[in-house]
């Protein structure tokens, strides 16, 4: 079994994806579904806008 994707150029992945929920990137013309950010993330987070 072939699988084949259709690839997208910056202008088409934003027309598609920019009010999409989650997140999203772009690699090489595919369409990658992004992790939600973790734990770790919030506590940097948290200690930057501190930090401000």
């Amino acid at each position: 079994m072939v699988i084949q994707y259709k690839l997208l150029t910056a202008e088409q992945f934003f027309q598609q994806y920019s009010r999409k929920e989650g997140r999203y990137e772009l690699v090489k013309g595919k369409v990658v579904e992004m992790t939600p950010p973790g734990g770790i993330h919030g506590v940097v987070a948290v200690n930057i806008t501190g930090a401000l």
